[in-house]
């Protein structure tokens, strides 16, 4: 949580900075061709681009094929995680700094315009008409004090604050003139606007060019002001420049309203009222400009954050099968037939808290399909994945939650028609043979490495029900002196896992013909294989191909974020040794964490979560294939281990 917040929080930073910079470079061209009213629209880029930086892109998750995980994952030797009072994290601390730092802030601007509202004493309703305006007494009230006003207070219900000598201090003109002005202020919305200009002030208080750039903007706000006033009256320039001397008073400073401040600079603003205002057709072409403006930093602030992509929209029809998995129960399988980007929801309802996959599929130009998944359990998001696959190719997500059972679940897009193209029917429980779910890595026997020995093994496998193999023996080899692999291939098929085969929509037990094919060059000739109903799985030597290299773990990333040794686990004395597989993306960032191995079983239920809530802090070294970085598997160690003093 702390490094997402920490993420954005700098990156609206970055954006928010750059875009004040293009304002305090471009508000003066923009007074003096197009009039100070385009200016002040145009300082709209600020908020807008902060508020685009924080809206990150969606996480591209693109899941590998199951079939692709054949290869053993690259060996990591084990460090020791010993029981230990404290790890020092600094992203909360400046979290937290910045959190005590907007307080600060806040409580100070909240300080400041308790002291303004102060400074005014006593307010009381005035006759507005007296004083010949249209004004009614709940617009418009009288201070105590002859400072700090005119001014506009407040922004839930801004209300017009005038002097105690207002009638002696202005004649006729100018008072209607002021009047004019505040009621600008106020029918613009200005006061809401200075409002979030303090939440800004609040939220970057350790930037110094906001307070730079907020002083620059309160003053092009009043140079509007102005023109707004002087597009009305005309005539009336020398008397509007006669109030505004007037009315220049050291004040206090109004952080929610508005006020004619003395640090506004007064030769800027009386000089502005002898240039003409600006015509229709410049005001316009400026307005565009600034239109412009505020959309290019929008979209410059958004382009700068990490790629995201971006599924094309479509109309097309999607066929989906769904399977999913809570703990260790039944695999169920789900139909889906909808059109491509349209929601669609499965639920499994067993318990009061269950489960439910809410997903969005679209097609992109290349063919391939984009899933977004929201994993949801007893009503509270546990997971947003992105999955990216081609028609026909499983996608897989694996969510623990610790306290919750694991969810598993797998997507195939099996068929797709154009929009306007009748599809049939799907079958709510049609019968289908087993297919893959879970393969863990078969390693190829040394001594058909030593030997040279390639070949396709045909494992005879029973799968129950609940997609475990109950038996595997050896059907045939081809060729058949190569025995040397049998073992291995046997071995392997009995600790994988299958989707049950499925017959009258209940899963049932089958027997299935499953071809290991063990080559010693994949990328040369490949061993034959004989047809079956499930796809062969390859087998390669461990060592990466020549140019080839598998992700592998930064270990100072180990370091800097070690797993906490549970407190639990500290009090029972237990000691583990884990393993973890841990899907790398191209850049390095793990995308998810299951545990392989637990030494003694038990302890997963300590340690898991404990390790896991780490390894999602590390980064890793990705993958290298044809000189590029691609995603792949790695299987992490961690040993937790009690000194004689913990215990």
């Amino acid at each position: 949580m702390s490094t997402e917040l920490i993420r954005v929080l700098v990156m609206s930073v970055f954006a928010s900075s750059a875009a004040m910079i293009v304002m305090l470079a471009l508000r003066g061209w923009l007074r003096v061709r197009f009039g100070a009213r385009v200016a002040y629209a145009t300082w709209a880029l600020v908020p807008i681009a902060s508020a685009v930086a924080l809206v990150p892109p969606p996480t591209v998750i693109k899941a590998l094929p199951i079939l692709a995980l054949n290869n053993a994952l690259p060996a990591i030797s084990a460090i020791p995680v010993a029981a230990t009072p404290f790890t020092f994290d600094p992203l909360p601390w400046l979290l937290a700094a910045w959190m005590l730092g907007a307080l600060l802030a806040l409580l100070g601007l909240l300080q400041q315009q308790r002291n303004f509202m102060r400074a005014l004493g006593r307010l009381s309703a005035i006759d507005a008409g007296a004083m010949g305006s249209n004004l009614s007494s709940s617009d418009v009230l009288r201070a105590e004090s002859i400072s700090g006003c005119p001014a506009l207070v407040g922004a839930i219900q801004p209300r017009i604050v005038l002097p105690a000598d207002f009638e002696q201090r202005y004649d006729r003109v100018e008072r209607e003139l002021i009047l004019a002005h505040e009621r600008t202020h106020r029918a613009r919305g200005d006061a809401q606007i200075n409002a979030l200009a303090a939440l800004l002030r609040c939220v970057f208080w350790f930037n110094p060019l906001v307070y730079f750039a907020a002083s620059r903007f309160r003053f092009d706000q009043e140079l509007a002001c102005d023109a707004v006033v002087i597009s009305r009256f005309p005539e009336a320039r020398r008397r509007y420049a006669d109030a505004m001397l007037k009315t220049q008073l050291a004040v206090l400073g109004l952080p929610v309203g508005c006020h004619w401040q003395s640090s506004h600079p007064l030769r800027e603003r009386i000089a502005m009222l002898k240039h003409p205002l600006p015509g229709r057709a410049r005001s316009a072409l400026g307005f565009g400009i600034a239109a412009a403006l505020v959309v290019g930093g929008c979209y410059t602030a958004w382009a700068a954050q990490p790629a995201a992509v971006k599924a094309a929209a479509t109309q097309e029809m999607l066929d989906a099968d769904i399977t999913f998995r809570i703990g260790d129960g039944p695999a169920q399988h789900v139909d889906v037939h909808s059109s491509a980007g349209e929601p669609y929801t499965v639920i499994d309802a067993k318990d009061a808290a269950h489960w439910e996959l809410q997903g969005t599929t679209t097609t992109q130009d290349d063919g391939s399909f984009v899933t977004d998944l929201v994993v949801t359990h007893g009503g509270k998001v546990l997971s947003r994945p992105r999955l990216i696959a081609q028609a026909g190719e499983a996608a897989s997500i694996l969510v623990d939650n610790g306290a919750a059972e694991r969810y598993e679940a797998q997507l195939v897009i099996t068929r797709i028609a154009a929009a306007g193209v009748k599809s049939a029917p799907v079958a709510q429980s049609g019968d289908r043979g087993a297919g893959y779910r879970a393969l863990k890595p078969v390693a190829y026997p040394p001594a058909a490495l030593a030997a040279r020995q390639q070949g396709v093994v045909y494992v005879a496998a029973h799968v129950g029900a609940d997609g475990k193999v109950t038996s595997a023996r050896v059907d045939h080899i081809d060729p058949a002196d190569a025995r040397t692999l049998a073992d291995a291939a046997v071995a392997g098929v009995k600790s994988w896992t299958f989707d049950p085969a499925r017959k009258g929509g209940v899963d049932i037990a089958s027997d299935e013909i499953v071809a290991v094919a063990f080559s010693l060059d994949p990328k040369g000739e490949a061993p034959r294989v004989e047809h079956t109903a499930l796809e062969p799985i390859g087998v390669a030597p461990e060592q990466p191909v020549a140019g080839e290299t598998p992700p592998s773990e930064d270990v100072s990333y180990r370091l800097m974020f070690p797993p906490n040794y549970p407190p639990a686990a500290i009090k029972a004395k237990q000691s583990a040794r884990m393993k973890f597989n841990v899907l790398v993306d191209a850049h390095g960032e793990p995308q998810s964490v299951t545990v392989a191995n637990s030494d003694p079983p038990e302890a997963a239920a300590l340690f898991a979560q404990a390790s896991i809530d780490a390894i999602r802090k590390w980064h890793f070294n990705p993958g290298i294939k044809d000189g590029k970085p691609h995603a792949g598997h790695i299987e992490v160690p961690i040993d937790f281990e009690l000194s004689d003093d913990d215990s």
